[in-house]
């Protein structure tokens, strides 16, 4: 393959140069730390939904 770019006069991938492998891997992190938030925050909303159906229940159990 680097016969193919050296003869093509294509430049040769440098990550540092290009300082995208940092990039890519902070912006993995980044993707990770949201995804983990994201779980966290339906997590939350799963047991808030839960909690306004006892609440309901028990209101309809004392008006009936």
């Amino acid at each position: 393959m680097g016969q193919v770019i050296k003869r093509l006069g294509l430049p040769r991938w440098n990550s540092e140069t290009t300082g995208l492998d940092a990039r890519s891997t902070s912006n993995q992190r980044f993707l990770d730390r949201l995804e983990a938030e994201n779980a966290q925050l339906r997590g939350s909303v799963v047991e808030l939904m839960l909690q306004i159906q006892a609440l309901r229940d028990r209101v309809e159990t004392l008006t009936a």
